[in-house]
């Protein structure tokens, strides 16, 4: 961005371009802001315990304002995935027998509103085998939603999820629970840390949600309580 601003500052300054100002013009900052912000959600670990999760799922299935959302929060629970990349979702990302889901794709909120791109933040693209778990939910959704948008996760009027507005409907839901708050991307650490401690190896978490095995051992299993040296 710093270096396409100065081009086109030079183009304005020789008058080979009709324009007033680079359009360019203090991205480089934002950009520089929009990084931290995702890289502090990656490493900032707060995860709920296993009955946190349960609750709130329940409450989201039978919150007469926000059960919209009980499959959305559902599914992040239980694939780990960002919110980026859940909301990017689309039904041909879904294998028909459920088996998989293929992440691709992200949306992400820029200047003028919510943009889809192609590729995820570490990878180009990650496959993610399905669960019982998650094939619950999955299924589900085809039954009520699928023909309503081409979407899985949508808004309650059918358009884009706006992460924003949830985030407002996440604060509210916890603080009548009264469980501490925690940002709505705790629900991908979650996922990380139960594996973590279900025994899964950290290699193999990370293939799931897209990290380096590198994060997996520096963030999660190097924060696990209990740890005890092995008798060998």
């Amino acid at each position: 961005m710093t270096q396409l601003n100065a081009c086109v500052n030079w183009a304005i300054e020789s008058k080979r371009v009709e324009l007033v100002r680079s359009p360019f013009e203090g991205m480089a900052t934002k950009a520089k802001k929009l990084i931290k912000n995702s890289e502090d959600e990656e490493t900032d670990i707060n995860p709920f315990t296993s009955s946190e999760r349960d609750v709130i799922i329940e409450t989201f299935r039978t919150h007469p304002q926000h059960s919209h959302y009980y499959p959305y929060v559902y599914f992040c629970f239980y694939v780990g995935c960002r919110p980026s990349e859940a909301i990017a979702l689309t039904w041909n990302d879904i294998a028909e027998d459920f088996s998989q889901i293929l992440f691709d794709d992200v949306i992400v909120a820029g200047e003028g509103g919510q943009y889809r791109c192609s590729g995820l933040k570490t990878q180009k693209k990650r496959i993610f085998p399905c669960n019982h778990q998650v094939k619950e939910i999955v299924v589900l959704l085809s039954h009520t939603r699928r023909g309503k948008s081409p979407q899985v996760f949508t808004s309650v009027t059918g358009k884009t999820m706006n992460i924003g507005y949830f985030r407002r409907v996440w604060k509210r839901v916890l603080n009548e629970l009264e469980i501490e708050y925690r940002k709505p991307y705790q629900m991908r650490h979650t996922f990380i840390t139960l594996c973590l401690d279900a025994g899964l190896d950290a290699k193999d978490v990370a293939k799931l949600v897209g990290n380096s095995a590198n994060i997996i051992y520096k963030h999660y299993a190097g924060q696990k309580a209990g740890l005890s040296v092995p008798e060998i």
